[in-house]
């Protein structure tokens, strides 16, 4: 491979995902919903909505287990 194809399948790669505290995620497997509680550098706390669980992982590990849970906004 040549240095500029490398280059060129580098930037290429997808943007990490915005996370703030308050977000809220949903796990893949489960389907439990979980709120950012609180980020420090690269480690991001979240706890569940509606059980005692909590977890601290870093960002790339919440963008492969979590989807980003969407606002919902009514119209009338």
């Amino acid at each position: 491979m040549l240095k500029g194809e490398q280059k060129d399948s580098q930037s290429k790669r997808s943007l990490p995902m915005s996370i703030a505290e308050g977000d809220k995620f949903r796990d893949k497997l489960t389907g439990q919903s979980f709120i950012v509680k609180k980020i420090m550098d690269r480690t991001i706390i979240l706890e569940a909505e509606d059980t005692p669980n909590r977890f601290c992982l870093s960002d790339g590990i919440v963008e492969l287990f979590f989807d980003k849970a969407e606002n919902k906004k009514t119209v009338n």
